[in-house]
């Protein structure tokens, strides 16, 4: 006699939200409904200062000057 066990596969659905102020209220309403066994968060990975830097050199905010003496100048110091 042989059995057979059946697995159920879990599914996964994605919300995508504009308004941050409205996740903990989603979370807790998703995890309320009958057969969620689970609401996550994925958290943005966070970035170094050396691939801030980075960024900030694509996107051109860069400033350059001649001497310090211009840099204290231009920022009235």
């Amino acid at each position: 006699m042989q059995a057979t066990v059946s697995i159920p596969q879990e599914h996964q659905l994605i919300v995508s939200v504009s308004e941050l102020s409205m996740m903990p209220s989603l979370r807790k309403a998703i995890g309320l409904m009958r057969g969620v066994t689970k609401v996550s968060v994925p958290r943005k990975k966070r970035m170094s200062d050396y691939e801030r830097a980075l960024e900030d050199v694509d996107s051109g905010r860069l400033n350059s000057y001649a001497s310090v003496d211009d840099f204290f100048a231009k920022k009235g110091l």
